[in-house]
């Protein structure tokens, strides 16, 4: 399986480590702790990815897990065609999708998804669901996103191999 994981859910497992809170939807340590080398994490070649999480996660926890990843064969650094996306990119920023380094995301999981089956996004920004309830209290977002409602996530599902999951609904998959 390939997975583009946003860098709050990384940030989310090593918050749930060190202070034994979960933070989101759900727990982050079983979509951790199912990573093998049967399944990829994706990280595009010109960092975007890499950079993200390094800002979310603190260099002891990314010595331990990431270098850890990276040594067995776990994460997969792709090259993007955004040129590919470019039409993509357009339709989600109609819908309200923010133009942020988010993009990748969607950049990295697109790319992905042509080359296999499909591709998870792991993500518990309520942008790849729905972006007007931003504003939304968590209770709200959290029904959003563990209902996989929203006009991104339904335009994603209808329009392209991008399978997108908060942490309660890949939780669902996997275990």
């Amino acid at each position: 399986m390939s997975y583009v994981i946003d860098a709050n859910v990384a940030s989310s497992y090593c918050n749930e480590i060190i202070h034994n809170k979960i933070e989101y939807t759900d727990s982050a340590k079983p979509l951790f702790e199912s990573l093998s080398r049967n399944s990829q994490v994706i990280f595009d070649k010109n960092g975007h990815i890499e950079h993200e999480w390094k800002n979310q996660i603190k260099d002891e926890f990314w010595k331990v897990i990431i270098e850890d990843m990276i040594y067995y064969g776990i994460i997969k650094y792709i090259d993007i065609d955004v040129k590919l996306c470019r039409d993509l990119i357009k339709a989600l920023n109609i819908l309200g999708f923010c133009k942020s380094r988010d993009i990748w995301y969607i950049r990295a999981a697109y790319n992905e998804s042509l080359t296999c089956e499909y591709c998870h996004l792991i993500t518990e920004d309520v942008d790849f669901y729905e972006p007007k309830e931003k504003e939304a209290n968590n209770s709200r977002k959290n029904k959003i996103k563990k209902g996989r409602k929203g006009c991104v996530i339904k335009y994603l599902n209808n329009n392209t191999s991008i399978i997108v999951h908060c942490l309660y609904t890949i939780n669902q998959e996997i275990t």
